[in-house]
């Protein structure tokens, strides 16, 4: 596996526009990319999806890993693609997502062709206001 240099953060909107600026909180995701697939990705999308789906149903990695992760059931709250590999990390933000306990962040990678390749998920991470968490996600090849 190759750990790649590329941090993502997620900014609750509960810390205001400067939080971005400065850098105050937030989540910090690093992505570790299988070796098998690192030489072909090309892109990384990356979504916040709330903890519960719109059904209220306990949304979790292998309902995600398993399934669609764009189903329209699911309460996404952001989504960002990013090149890979990036030209620039530091513009791998996602600002803005809402404050909320217990997110699933989902990750894809992606070829030339836009075919996912490999993805990975974290559960019941918290973005709060004021504060960073740790997120390590692994991308695996997709099955």
């Amino acid at each position: 596996m190759k750990r790649i240099a590329v941090i993502a953060a997620l900014l609750a909107t509960a810390c205001g526009a400067d939080a971005e600026l400065q850098g105050s909180s937030g989540t910090a995701a690093t992505i570790t990319l299988q070796s098998s697939i690192e030489a072909a990705t090309r892109k990384l999308t990356v979504r916040i999806i709330g903890p519960r789906d719109k059904s209220n149903v306990i949304v979790t990695c292998t309902s995600l890993l398993s399934g669609n992760p764009i189903d329209a059931r699911y309460d996404t709250l952001k989504t960002a693609e990013l090149d890979y590999p990036p030209s620039d990390p530091a513009n791998l933000m996602i600002s803005d997502v809402k404050k909320k306990d217990g997110v699933v962040v989902y990750v894809d990678a992606r070829n030339a062709q836009n075919q996912v390749i490999g993805e990975g998920c974290e559960a019941g991470v918290d973005v709060e206001g004021g504060k960073t968490a740790t997120v390590n996600i692994v991308i695996y090849p997709a099955s």
